[in-house]
């Protein structure tokens, strides 16, 4: 005759044994206490979120370090993890010795580069005196012509630019204190971003598996979707800046050294730096050559005026080579952005942070389009 079974000795009966492959799973914890309800939730978020940002914009002044070691870890992370598969070695030395080729790459640029490129700087330095004389006598030349009518206001023109040129000669040379600290602080960020590197180079391989782990597992491919879909793009948007940086700085010395406008090993480097600033850098890169050309002779016997345009036009003319060609397919559309909000981007990241934000306007701008890209089919559908 069978017997029923109660319930409380179904709960007391042993657990079903395992074959051995896969041990058994302890039940999920629960966590003790009240319940968040979804608005407690989102409460919740949103004051972290706003907690985070007000943190983050209070330690702006040291936080950039940080910043561009992630951006240079994530340029790196890809190449360690190759090297540690090929060569099957621990991730501690593949990047210790990473580390140390890149640090050895920095001294030799520093050692065979700096010489050349000091006595350019100690040469500009000294002519620097001469270079406003020359500009005032140049610029007083050319006052005197008259065209419709207009000869007093070129010759104030002339007056006005002179007087300025005077005005950052003596602050420049006022400041040499302060521009030595700000080498020696700059020095110490470098420093700073090479360990800040070096430890997470040595923990990326860990970041996505606790960030995959971190999201809820019902959300975890869509996640997956939108953080490969910005990870894409910030990967291209960072080696494309760094090949451009590259690309324009060996174009605008060759240009340059074709010319025969001096002091090019300072000016080219300084020209692709600052192509990164959008708008106003490719000005700022063009402003030094214009300048120079206006008060050096010109090795094809041009009048000063003439070899200063023909040096802005070929600024202008690798500006648009750079445009319509090498962001097209070095760089890539990497970012979509409507251009209005692009300038809105970086003038908004000017206002906050200064160059460093104008620098991260666009990718920063362009994750956002991804992330609210998303949320609006998901309010819509």
């Amino acid at each position: 005759m069978s017997s029923i079974t109660t319930p409380s000795e179904i709960e007391d009966a042993p657990a079903e044994e395992t074959d051995g492959s896969t041990p058994p799973q302890p039940p999920a914890p629960q966590p003790p206490g009240v319940r968040f309800s979804p608005r407690a939730k989102a409460v919740v978020v949103i004051a972290l979120l706003a907690l985070a940002i007000f943190f983050v914009y209070g330690v702006r002044a040291i936080i950039w370090p940080f910043i561009w070691a992630g951006a240079l870890a994530y340029l790196l992370a890809p190449l360690v993890t190759w090297l540690c598969k090929h060569t099957r070695l621990h991730r501690f030395w593949v990047t210790l010795i990473l580390m140390g080729f890149f640090f050895g790459g920095i001294v030799l640029l520093f050692t065979f580069g700096y010489p050349p490129l000091s006595r350019e700087l100690e040469g500009l330095r000294r002519s620097l005196p001469s270079i406003v004389e020359n500009l005032e006598s140049t610029m007083a030349t050319y006052a005197q012509v008259e065209l419709f009518g207009l000869e007093e206001v070129i010759g104030t023109s002339g007056e006005l630019l002179a007087g300025t040129l005077d005005s950052v000669t003596s602050q420049v040379i006022d400041a040499a204190l302060e521009i030595a600290l700000h080498v020696v602080e700059l020095a110490l960020k470098f420093l700073l971003c090479l360990f800040a590197t070096f430890y997470l180079l040595l923990e990326s391989n860990r970041f996505g598996i606790w960030a995959r782990r971190m999201v809820p597992a019902p959300y975890r491919q869509e996640v997956s979707m939108v953080g490969g879909q910005i990870d894409r793009m910030v990967g291209r948007f960072i080696r494309g800046q760094l090949m451009l940086v590259v690309i324009m700085s060996v174009a605008t010395y060759i240009g340059l050294r074709i010319l025969g406008v001096p002091y090019a090993l300072v000016l080219a480097p300084a020209a692709g730096f600052l192509e990164l600033i959008p708008f106003i850098g490719p000005v700022l890169a063009a402003t030094p050559a214009v300048l120079l050309a206006l008060v050096y002779p010109s090795p094809y016997g041009w009048s000063p005026v003439v070899y200063a345009v023909i040096v802005a036009l070929m600024y202008t003319v690798m500006r648009h080579i750079e445009d319509y060609l090498i962001i097209p397919n070095v760089v890539g559309r990497y970012v979509q952005l409507n251009p209005v909000l692009t300038l809105f981007a970086i003038l908004s990241g000017g206002a906050l942070f200064g160059i460093s934000g104008m620098l991260l306007a666009i990718p920063t701008a362009a994750i956002l389009r991804i992330v609210l890209s998303y949320l609006y089919v998901k309010l819509t559908t």
